[in-house]
């Protein structure tokens, strides 16, 4: 509070939260190994661990000045905001079947073979997901009374925000 008329409003903050979850290992096969049938069904999961860490810090300033007549607010703030995680896919490996493949798989029927295997791998972050990016917002506010029943709100603001890259080129 800088007088009866003029009040500055800051505002830091920090957040950090965590989601982890993991799956096992599919059990439809001896190996692990899923079976895709598109439009029909998927057997076992090939998802196996996610996390989803989001770190932020955010700082905001407003500041009103109140007047005979007139409220103006002046605005602005600045928040980053680290969105990542990990997701390991087929890590043991799935089979995708053709759309309308019958099943059971049977060697003997051509119709019932896979059309594709799939198999993610372990990497120094080759499944690591770190994106960074910011968001910038300025604006004005002018609420001007008017008369006793009529207050006439005036404003303009500016948004910004920054593109996202992803360190290991996966976003």
């Amino acid at each position: 509070l800088f007088s009866n008329n003029r009040l500055n409003e800051f505002r830091f903050g920090v957040s950090n939260e965590d989601y982890s979850s993991s799956a096992e290992k599919p059990k439809f096969t001896p190996t692990g190994v899923a079976l895709i049938y598109p439009g029909q069904g998927n057997l076992g999961s090939t998802n196996r661990r996610q996390t989803a860490p989001d770190k932020s810090i955010q700082v905001a300033n407003t500041f009103t000045w109140h007047t005979t007549g007139h409220s103006v607010k002046i605005g602005g703030s600045a928040r980053s905001a680290t969105p990542g995680g990990v997701l390991l896919v087929s890590l043991d490996g799935a089979y995708r079947f053709a759309p309308g493949a019958p099943y059971p798989y049977d060697p003997n029927v051509p119709a019932s073979r896979p059309i594709q295997f799939e198999q993610g791998f372990f990497g120094t972050s080759s499944t690591e997901l770190k994106l960074k990016k910011w968001h910038y917002a300025a604006f004005v506010q002018d609420d001007w009374k008017l008369s006793d029943t009529l207050t006439l709100n005036l404003g303009v603001r500016y948004q910004y925000e920054t593109l996202v890259p992803d360190k290991n080129n996966l976003a």
